[in-house]
């Protein structure tokens, strides 16, 4: 249980500072518990497919262990636009709060250990401890400046910085991603990703 609620807690402090994150730490333990009541762990192999576009993102996905991608199909050709590791919140998480159709594949790609997040569960859980709620609105603080860095870094910074950028904030992580989607998610091409890297 703990572990859960440190990821939680990193999540927050990243986002939101330690001021904010200590918001965590002062939930109580029936609230924890009522919170790990709803959540329900699961075992995927490589290359599960969790969502489609199309539907409606019921679930999110706390990540004990693997490495989750999110894939968007643009001129026939799969763009990778998110990817989450063990410690992370994964899934679509816009569809999942805003209740509309996914525009986005989700994607195991190791084999993984999850927590499932449901959203109906999720919202009766907040009704009935509404300390809890804070720590979700701060959670989606954490997903929407993720999603902000990412358009700038797309807007503003070079190829060769982005991808300097995205070594530095995830050095465990990037590795373990095939090319062809660190590629799409830099917004560059394969032969350029290639080149950057050569230059290293």
């Amino acid at each position: 249980m703990e572990k859960i609620f440190e990821a939680i807690y990193h999540l927050i402090r990243l986002a939101s500072g330690e001021e904010n994150a200590e918001a965590v730490n002062k939930l109580s333990d029936e609230t924890k518990l009522a919170f790990i009541s709803i959540l329900e762990r699961k075992e995927f192999p490589k290359g599960y497919v969790l969502g489609v576009p199309g539907k409606v993102a019921d679930e999110v996905y706390l990540l004990e262990k693997g490495l989750m991608c999110n894939f968007m199909l643009v001129d026939g050709k799969e763009v990778g636009v998110g990817f989450y590791a063990e410690g992370g919140i994964g899934g679509d998480i816009i569809s999942f709060l805003t209740r509309n159709a996914s525009r986005r594949t989700v994607r195991l790609l190791e084999p993984s250990i999850l927590w499932v997040i449901n959203n109906e569960k999720l919202e009766q859980f907040y009704k009935e401890n509404v300390e809890a709620e804070r720590i979700g609105r701060l959670l989606y603080n954490y997903v929407i400046i993720t999603q902000q860095q990412r358009i700038e870094d797309l807007v503003f910074e070079s190829a060769q910085i982005r991808y300097q950028k995205l070594k530095d904030r995830f050095p465990e992580i990037i590795h373990r991603l095939p090319l062809h989607f660190v590629a799409t998610f830099l917004g560059i091409t394969q032969e350029t990703l290639s080149r950057i890297r050569s230059q290293k």
